[in-house]
């Protein structure tokens, strides 16, 4: 967990949250002054095992300034009237930690943001839309990176949406990219490639093909899975025959046709 120190309890030399004893972070303010709600010069973090203070944190570095404030805040930060340039954290009402957001020249440049637990919820690492999200698990939920976009259901791949065709094949190796049993594959950077790059294909019982441009050829990747749905949605590379060749080893495998006229 990561609290305000006014939360813990001392007893004997060690720390206890809500009569246990605490392991995690916590956070002393000093020095108050006037910034959204309140704004300190420096803040205590240290990290508290089984009760015991093993590490302690003072304060921000030289230069640099702490702000309380909100997550909901998307800016533009200031204090006494000018940009602000530092770490703002947001507490909620219990004082549990909920984010911390980097600030420059009044404008947010990354944030992260814990479970009340403390274990990391979302990360935003830069200024733009990139982002990674866990379960409470640590699993990966959700990662968005430029025009890619990966969706996981409890560690396994459950969605993926490439809306740009150059997709670097750089970006696929990095992460561990197994099929769940229901698969949702999105944009016209999906191709016949990108399917190599999928582990565990066979096992896929339910998938969408949304406007991308795998082929015939592609959709072998998917002739050993025990298909119960086939949904296509927009324009597809594959053509009527192909399909329905394809299903006519699947007679268990619903067709659901989305494509319109496209």
């Amino acid at each position: 967990m990561r609290v305000l120190h006014t939360l813990l309890e001392l007893r004997d030399g060690e720390h206890f949250f809500g009569g246990d004893l605490f392991t995690g972070l916590c956070y002393e303010v000093e020095s108050a002054a006037t910034l959204l709600e309140k704004s300190v010069d420096v803040i205590a973090e240290k990290a508290i095992v089984s009760g015991v203070v093993v590490a302690v944190d003072r304060g921000a570095p030289k230069g640099a300034r702490i702000a309380l404030g909100h997550r909901e805040q998307r800016g533009p930060f200031e204090y006494k009237g000018s940009p602000f340039t530092g770490a703002v954290y947001c507490f909620d009402e219990h004082g549990i930690l909920e984010s911390e957001i980097l600030v420059e020249n009044g404008s947010r440049k990354s944030m992260w943001i814990w479970y009340p637990s403390g274990a990391l919820s979302t990360k935003y690492p830069n200024a733009g839309a990139d982002f990674y999200a866990w379960d409470q698990e640590g699993f990966h939920k959700t990662i968005v990176r430029g025009a890619a976009r990966f969706d996981f259901s409890g560690g396994w791949l459950s969605g993926l949406c490439l809306s740009d065709e150059t997709c670097e094949r750089r970006l696929l190796r990095e992460h561990a990219l197994i099929a769940t049993t229901h698969l949702e594959l999105k944009g016209v950077g999906i191709t016949d490639w990108v399917l190599a790059y999928i582990a565990e294909l066979s096992k896929v019982e339910r998938l969408t093909l949304e406007r991308t441009r795998v082929t015939r050829a592609g959709l072998e990747a998917f002739a050993n899975a025990p298909l119960k749905q086939l949904r296509t949605v927009g324009s597809t590379k594959i053509t009527d025959e192909e399909l329905n060749r394809f299903l006519a080893a699947k007679p268990n495998c619903e067709w659901i046709d989305e494509r319109g006229d496209e």
